[in-house]
This record gives structure tokens, C-alpha cells and sequence, in this order.
């Protein structure tokens, strides 16, 4: 963040407006690990990705009712490994209702 939005103090706002940091690879299970030593196509990176955002859409929805489950999500990362993610977390399910919108940094500012 320090490299595309310098001086914004990203983590002190993070922690101001009470915003959650996933990191993806804690995300990652044995089992994802070995499939993807064995088959070929298939990107670790992206399946951590996806972990975690099922994780924080999972948290932010607990206790909602299913009306209130509809997810907006706004992605934001420098790789087109976070734009997969999001497509295959919200494309997923059969719910229409689910707005997303990725925005990508360029590699290098």
C-alpha cells in the first residue's frame, strides 16, 4: 500500500475503521497443497485467494438473515490472481442479487 498510496497510512486506517486483513496464504489447506502438486492447472495462488474471501464474506454474513445476504464486494489487488478469485467466489452460488466490482492496481506505479 506504502508503494501505491504513499502517505495514506493505510493500516492505521484499516484499524480505525475496524477493517479485517485476510492473508491468503493461511488460507491454504494440506489437502489444496497436494492436489496441486499432482494436477497440472491448477493455481495455488488463486484457490488461497478464494479461501479467504469465502472466509470474510462467510464472517460478514453471520447471523443475517437470507435476505440480507446479498453480497456487494469491491476487490482490490495488483493481480489478475485476485480478479479470478472474486469471479469464482461470486459467480459460485445461483444468487443474481451479488454485485462485484474488481479494481486492479497496475504492477508498478
Amino acid at each position: 500500500a506504502d508503494w501505491f498510496l504513499p502517505g495514506a497510512e493505510i493500516p492505521t486506517l484499516l484499524k480505525e475503521l475496524e477493517i479485517p486483513v485476510y492473508y491468503a496464504r493461511e488460507f491454504i489447506s494440506m489437502r489444496e497443497k497436494r492436489a496441486a502438486r499432482n494436477e497440472e492447472g491448477i493455481d495455488l495462488y488463486m484457490i488461497a485467494k478464494r479461501n479467504a474471501m469465502m472466509k470474510c464474506l462467510r464472517t460478514f454474513h453471520k447471523g443475517l438473515s437470507t435476505w440480507q445476504q446479498r453480497a456487494h464486494v469491491i476487490s482490490v489487488g495488483d493481480s489478475v490472481v485476485e480478479l479470478e478469485a472474486v469471479k469464482e467466489v461470486m459467480w459460485e452460488g445461483d444468487d443474481t442479487d451479488n454485485l462485484v466490482k474488481a479494481l486492479r492496481f497496475m504492477e508498478e506505479p
